[in-house]
């Protein structure tokens, strides 16, 4: 009997240890690529541009400067990338502009359009 109850504890024991193992490194992988960017969305007729100067405010107050990535989405779909996010930066700002970026419902409801044709 005693030796049915150890070979229990064994069997479960073994794949315990090994999903243990398999979560901690997954989670010391998740933990030390942690990257938590300030994503902005330029509003209604603003460019990928619009927040330029209070980036610039930022970095000139901060001992850390944070890197820039912009990208803008066109109608057709493709995406065009200036700057970059630099290695060792988990903070970076990311820009996303529009090509489409006027006002209004009916631009909006063109918008949606444009998306559901794609």
């Amino acid at each position: 009997m005693t030796l049915l109850i150890f070979l229990a504890l064994l069997g479960l024991a073994i794949p315990s240890f090994i999903w243990t193992r398999q979560n901690v490194k997954d989670l010391a992988r998740w933990h030390n690529s942690r990257l938590s960017p300030v994503i902005m969305i330029p509003g209604s007729s603003a460019t990928e541009n619009r927040f330029d100067a209070l980036i610039k405010k930022i970095n000139s107050r901060s001992q850390k400067k944070h890197s820039l990535l912009k990208v803008k989405v066109y109608n057709d779909g493709t995406i065009k990338y200036s700057g970059k996010i630099n290695a060792k930066d988990n903070e970076p700002f990311i820009v996303v502009g529009f090509e489409n970026n006027k006002d209004g419902y009916s631009n909006i409801l063109k918008q949606a359009k444009n998306k559901k044709d794609q």
